[in-house]
């Protein structure tokens, strides 16, 4: 009875978060446009949890800082966030110029969408690589309507299609020293490009706050913090829930691709999440924040052991996983049934939200993956991204 007590708040709050977020998305205002400088007072955001951005607050102008993770402190690039009828500062006329609020953007990647929808701009999304797979359905009919233009990948850009855009800002994925010659075409155009680098992030809160960088670009500090802030308490109170568990099931992740298999870094976010739900990752001494190559007969140890497989690719059933290779029979979880992928909110027509609003809704990830390791926990929860493979 004393652990059905602890629940409830847990529960309210997974509704609340989730009702937040659909109201947040519903709203048709356009980004609030306070500036600088003016009498309203601006919330001011900063980085709590991701290692890569920094934003500065003065009067009349804001800079962004996107910083290398693995060299604190060291600015890959930073911009200068300005009013539309704001004067460059002297001190910072070498910088990329981004006028505020910003009205058109062109994301490369599906990941960084939601950050725009749940702020209320997905309006401001004037071009993606891939339009036609994405889960939103208000995206999906912005791109119907023609509003939303494809763009080419970052290694083969449509450099035309750009230039007709002529977005206030571009999202890439990446660090500059990594970017291709389109970008900086593009750049020395006059059109500022945004590394984004959240794939990089060894907390999933920080991979999630990420949806401050689209918050400051919009003028939307103020509803990026009410949104973020609510979903690091329920987070939080779902993570406390497996504080004190003392059997932790050993997890296996992914499945082979070409005779390897690639297992997430032991300081990643996967396996943050993995450990926050009670779970044990094989190789908890791994510093990397990436993925780790790994060879079958090593992965095979483990899966003869372990007590769940999460994220076997794209399957949706146990004959397809012995089609990839017939020794998986051999693993654990292949034999007891415990194995569970992402794809729940997947269709192979559009996209798998799990890409989507997963980033900005880890919780949601988190009370998944409780359920999954630690039913009891969460009795009353349905799996939201997840499902289980027959």
């Amino acid at each position: 009875m004393q652990e059905h007590h602890k629940l409830i708040p847990v529960s309210i709050c997974l509704c609340l978060l989730a009702g937040l977020y659909s109201c947040i998305k519903q709203e048709q205002e356009k980004p609030v446009t306070h500036e600088i400088g003016t009498s309203k007072p601006l919330k001011k955001l900063r980085s709590s949890y991701a290692l890569g951005f920094a934003f500065e607050y003065y009067d009349g102008f804001k800079l962004l800082h996107i910083l290398y993770h693995y060299k604190p402190q060291k600015d890959t690039a930073t911009y200068l966030l300005l009013p539309k009828q704001g004067e460059v500062p002297a001190k910072y006329d070498h910088l990329p110029v981004i006028r505020t609020p910003v009205q058109k953007v062109v994301l490369m990647s599906t990941t960084q969408v939601a950050l725009f929808e749940t702020l209320g701009a997905e309006d401001m999304i004037a071009g993606l690589p891939n339009p036609e797979y994405l889960w939103s359905e208000k995206v999906q009919d912005l791109v119907k309507e023609g509003k939303i233009a494809k763009v080419g990948r970052a290694n083969n850009l449509n450099l035309e299609q750009m230039f007709k855009i002529n977005p206030d800002v571009v999202m890439a994925v990446g660090f500059p020293e990594l970017q291709y010659q389109a970008y900086g075409i593009l750049e020395n155009s006059g059109i500022p490009v945004i590394y984004n680098a959240e794939w990089q992030e060894r907390s999933i809160l920080g991979r999630a706050e990420w949806i401050k960088v689209a918050a400051i670009l919009l003028n939307e500090e103020e509803r990026c913090e009410t949104f973020f802030s609510q979903t690091v308490k329920t987070y939080d109170s779902l993570k406390q829930l497996t504080s004190s568990v003392i059997e932790k099931p050993l997890v296996v992740n992914n499945l082979p691709r070409r005779g390897t298999w690639y297992v997430p870094g032991g300081d990643s976010y996967v396996v943050e999440l993995i450990r926050d739900a009670g779970g044990q990752y094989p190789w908890p001494d791994d510093k990397n924040t990436g993925s780790v190559s790994m060879g079958f007969e090593e992965i095979y140890r483990v899966g003869i052991k372990a007590d769940t497989w999460l994220n076997a690719g794209l399957v949706q059933s146990k004959e397809e996983i012995v089609a990839v290779d017939g020794r998986l029979v051999d693993f654990n979880p292949y034999k007891t049934g415990e194995i569970y992928v992402n794809t729940k909110r997947w269709d192979p027509s559009k996209g798998n939200d799990y890409w989507e609003s997963g980033t900005v809704m880890p919780h949601l990830v988190l009370a998944d993956l409780i359920h999954i390791l630690h039913p009891g926990l969460l009795p009353g929860h349905d799996l939201f991204f997840y499902q289980k493979i027959e």
